[in-house]
């Protein structure tokens, strides 16, 4: 049976090292046994051995040579270009690949067994070897302690222990006495997965939870440098024992500590780099980078004339202290950059968030953008509240008009300084919605054609969890309407929101959403809130108070009689407007009869500065009807119940004594007496002076029934009924 010839596979393996410039001092040294041999190159100095090889004989022989020094490694397969015809064609026949392959299996498992024994002979030998005494020649020279060493009374060589990440002892490196003499493994035992550590057994007595946590981990290449490193950082360290091994040494330690920060400590090999044009130990730790195995490297920097490689010869050159400073400083930074970076790879993937520096966010931006000056900025949320029946709708869709007709330039004296497309989602009193939209063209002259403004009468909770059916559905269905949005109305709250507005966590995402929403589009959100029913919550919005935190402007509305106050309570970025008075004017619509033939009518928002006092006192006289409605509605929202008339109309009615119940809560009176004689006004207004209400008993009940009126009013309270209804 045909085999290769050893001599001629020694031949090609000197000629390919020739070739590369790393040819062996002494050629006889060269050994072809499947293990790896380090061997003195043709330019070493005395006492180095830069060059390294392994070469497998099996088959057909490959394996290959390096010179760390020189960073050159390269692979090597025998040329068969030198067989003839019959043995090439043997070569590569089945019958040999299956030979070489039986001659490698057994080949492997000789070597290995070999490698066992001289890990077992080095294990042996290390138990009788004393401790290293801290005035070891070496120790002293290099000006570091002995974490664990020990050392050979008969040759005074340091023994540094070499384990793997069990802690098992699979190898020596001595360390000569003498500085010119280069240092060795114990011969023929395992190497692979060995190193010298300082502080890692402490990790392996942590509990799992606290192995969960980051740890930082320095890995370098030689025990001086690292048993300086611990010494000067305290953090955990590892020697790999050379720049070509820190890839796989780090390979395991992340492995055994999947959750550590691993940071290569480097040498800088500047004096190889100046001869040879590459940094040997840098590049091996940049190799180790880019492979993801370590976070970033650490290495010393050295001014002219300074000769030194690594952290140890910096600390012998600038002193303890600052070598201390500068590696601490230098680890800093590489963990923040590693920390920056995963924070930006995850900002990429969910989305960057825009932010300025300081610097640039105090730079003038030209003030506060506005659609209507003073009161309704170009972006961010606003938030308008009022009791039920206070005119919150006439003022909001008298806002949204102005914005959406290029034709107005003012709103009720302010500038309107942007137009827009306004999406209006009105979820309460469609039919008053229309006479009232219908109205307000009129009474402004204003052509409807003119007005950019789209209504949505369909409900729908924007805050569903369902994003597709919540917030996005609303955006997908605003940018088919338009491409040039500048105001999103939701009115009311109660209507799109489908959490508890009591509850801040509800709330939060509700305004989230109205954020999401005015952010895809640029533009401003309005949201329209009620306010609570007892009589101390009249100034604030109904529900959570994360409602006025998150907004950007709110404001508020009074009502007495037909004179409504329009105040700012809030405003992020500027002061607060003056507060504005109007008066609800009764104006026909045009196109719109009741069922008799008469012209129906709705209310229109008018200026009330240039109206008499005495006019302004005689309009607010009638503030009891104005409280009396309030309690009924309330009453009607909360407790009533929906009946057919004998048409088969729907109309509303609410018991007595929960009428009762809600005047009681909203009125300001103390005394019981005084809230009765409130409660019998109140009804007296409704049932007999206004004929608003009829009343009629059921089981011995007492109920009042809101006489069909057809207006904005009634459909309100029905559809509010409704909506609680759904609830339910």
């Amino acid at each position: 049976m045909q085999s290769i010839n050893l001599e001629a596979v020694r031949g090609q393996v000197l000629k390919f090292m020739e070739s590369l410039g790393i040819q062996p001092k002494d050629e006889s040294v060269i050994m072809l046994d499947g293990e790896l041999h380090r061997y003195r190159t043709h330019d070493d100095r005395a006492g180095e051995m830069s060059g390294a090889y392994c070469v497998y004989p099996e088959g057909l022989p490959a394996g290959f040579v390096q010179d760390w020094r020189k960073g050159i490694k390269e692979t090597w397969r025998y040329d068969t270009s030198v067989l003839n015809d019959e043995e090439r064609s043997y070569f590569n026949s089945e019958e040999f690949r299956q030979r070489a392959e039986s001659e490698r299996k057994k080949a492997e498992a000789h070597r290995e067994a070999l490698r066992a024994q001289r890990t077992q002979l080095a294990r042996q030998l290390w138990e009788r070897l004393p401790e290293a005494p801290e005035t070891h020649p070496y120790l002293m020279r290099k000006n570091v302690k002995s974490y664990g060493l020990r050392y050979n009374p008969e040759t005074g060589s340091l023994a540094v222990p070499l384990r793997n990440e069990k802690g098992q002892l699979m190898s020596i490196q001595w360390i000569p006495t003498e500085p010119e003499k280069h240092k060795q493994f114990y011969e023929g035992a395992t190497l692979k997965g060995s190193y010298w550590s300082a502080g890692l057994e402490h990790l392996d007595n942590l509990d799992k939870k606290d192995k969960d946590t980051d740890i930082v981990i320095l890995l370098g290449e030689g025990y001086a440098t690292m048993s300086k490193v611990r010494e000067l950082t305290g953090y955990p360290v590892a020697a790999a024992m050379s720049c070509s091994r820190l890839k796989e040494i780090a390979r395991v330690l992340r492995e055994a500590y999947p959750k550590s920060k691993l940071v290569i400590c480097a040498d800088n090999d500047k004096g190889t780099e100046l001869k040879l044009g590459h940094n040997p130990g840098l590049r091996a730790a940049q190799s180790v980078v880019k492979c993801g195995l370590a976070v970033g490297y650490v290495y010393p920097e050295f001014s002219d004339g300074e000769e030194g490689t690594d952290w140890d010869d910096y600390a012998l050159i600038k002193g303890d202290n600052a070598a201390s400073m500068t590696l601490r400083e230098n680890i800093f930074g590489v963990l923040q950059a590693e920390r920056r970076a995963y924070y930006e790879s995850r900002a990429q993937e969910l989305g960057i968030l825009h932010s300025e520096k300081f610097s640039e966010f105090v730079k003038p931006k030209g003030g506060v953008s506005w659609l209507i000056d003073g009161w309704l900025p170009s972006e961010g949320t606003v938030m308008l509240f009022a009791p039920s029946g206070s005119g919150k709708s006439f003022l909001t869709i008298d806002m949204a008009f102005a914005v959406a007709c290029p034709e107005v330039s003012e709103w009720q004296g302010q500038s309107v300084q942007k137009h827009g497309t306004v999406i209006y989602f009105a979820g309460e009193g469609q039919l008053g919605m229309r006479k009232r939209c219908a109205g307000l063209a009129a009474a402004r002259g204003i052509d409807p054609t003119a007005v950019k403004m789209y209504i949505v009468s369909e409900t729908l909770s924007i805050d569903d969890r369902d994003l597709d059916a919540g917030v996005r559905r609303a955006i997908a269905n605003i940018g088919m309407l338009a491409s040039d949005v500048v105001m999103i109305v939701f009115d009311t709250t109660n209507c799109y929101m489908s959490g508890d507005e009591n509850k801040t966590v509800d709330a939060t995402n509700y305004l989230r959403c109205c954020k999401v929403a005015g952010s895809e589009f640029g533009c401003m959100v309005y949201i329209v809130n009620h306010t609570g029913l007892s009589q101390e919550t009249q100034n604030r919005a109904r529900g959570s108070s994360a409602f006025k935190a998150a907004v950007d402007v709110e404001m508020k509305v009074s009502k007495a009689g037909w004179i409504l106050t329009l105040e700012m309570t809030k405003s992020k970025d500027s002061e607060l407007a003056p507060a504005k008075k109007f008066r609800l004017e009764t104006v026909e619509v045009p196109g719109y009869f009741d069922a008799t033939g008469r012209p129906e009518t709705t209310c229109v928002l008018m200026d009330a500065f240039d109206l008499p006092e005495a006019d302004l006192r005689e309009k607010t006289a009638g503030g009891s009807e104005e409280f009396a409605l309030r309690t009924y509605s309330e009453a009607a929202k909360e407790y009533g119940e929906l009946i057919q008339t004998e048409s088969g109309r729907e109309v509303v009615r609410v018991r007595a004594e929960d009428w009762r119940k809600v005047c009681y809560l909203l009125s300001s009176a103390d005394n019981p007496s005084t809230k009765r004689s409130v409660f019998s006004r109140v009804r007296k207004k409704l049932y007999e002076t206004l004929q608003k209400l009829s009343k009629d008993e059921t089981d011995g009940q007492e109920y009042y029934r809101l006489n069909p009126c057809g207006d904005a009013y009634e459909l309100e309270i029905i559809t509010h009924i409704h909506n609680r209804m759904r609830e339910v």
